[in-house]
């Protein structure tokens, strides 16, 4: 309830919030991450009220970051006396992208993932906010196993309507990483995360060749081809 009310703050008054969400951010922050943490073993258990009530408060949970990230209230998060929950904040999200098992919960993931990578994943200072020295290796490990993951899930289907705005934002986030990286992320595919999927050289290049294009449906289509082929291979 109290995240439901301090989301409802942002969403009215938006940036002249920033007194109340300081105010209450680092309570908030330890207490919600510490229910997460604890508890998320049950997150699988579709029959549980208990793990019902908690993939709620882990949805309500994201779209409190969410609202966070997408104002001038992200400096908060990075502030002194904040700094060492950052980490295991961004992890939090990342981790939804998979254990909430919702294809709308997994796209307000990504967005997140992705507006943090514009804040602070750069290669260089010239964005919003800067970087964050060490947040884009961090990141992009985690995040891009979470995305693989997601990608190949059973309960992600590219031909609905939800499974096919998720994949179109894995898309997007993924250029928004590539560009801001000046190409790291490119590179971390292509030595790592998709050789660990199992694709020959052959697939890798046109994933890459698609991600470093100028369609971002094309992009989208290649992701969606080459992650049928990855989940049939895994049976």
């Amino acid at each position: 309830d109290v995240v439901t009310l301090v989301n409802q703050t942002i969403s009215r008054f938006k940036d002249e919030s920033l007194p109340v969400v300081a105010g209450a951010y680092g309570v908030l922050v330890a207490s919600v991450l510490t229910q997460i943490q604890s508890n998320k073993s049950i997150l699988g258990n579709t029959a549980s009220q208990e793990a019902r009530e908690l993939r709620d408060l882990y949805k309500v949970w994201v779209q409190f970051v969410h609202g966070v990230a997408h104002t001038s209230l992200s400096r908060i998060c990075v502030a002194e006396e904040n700094a060492a929950s950052l980490q295991p904040l961004v992890q939090s999200v990342i981790e939804g992208i998979t254990v909430i098992a919702e294809p709308s919960a997994a796209k307000c993931c990504v967005q997140v993932v992705s507006r943090l990578a514009n804040l602070w994943a750069s290669s260089t200072d010239t964005l919003p906010g800067g970087s964050v020295p060490g947040f884009r290796d961090f990141l992009f490990e985690n995040a891009g196993r979470a995305f693989l993951e997601v990608s190949i899930a059973s309960w992600l289907n590219p031909k609905d309507a939800q499974g096919a705005a998720l994949y179109g934002e894995l898309a997007n986030c993924q250029r928004v990483f590539e560009k801001v990286s000046s190409g790291a992320w490119g590179s971390l595919l292509s030595s790592r995360l998709l050789p660990a999927m199992g694709f020959d050289d052959a697939l890798i290049l046109e994933y890459l060749n698609a991600l470093r294009g100028d369609s971002e449906k094309a992009f989208r289509d290649v992701l969606v081809r080459h992650m049928s082929l990855a989940r049939a291979a895994a049976g």
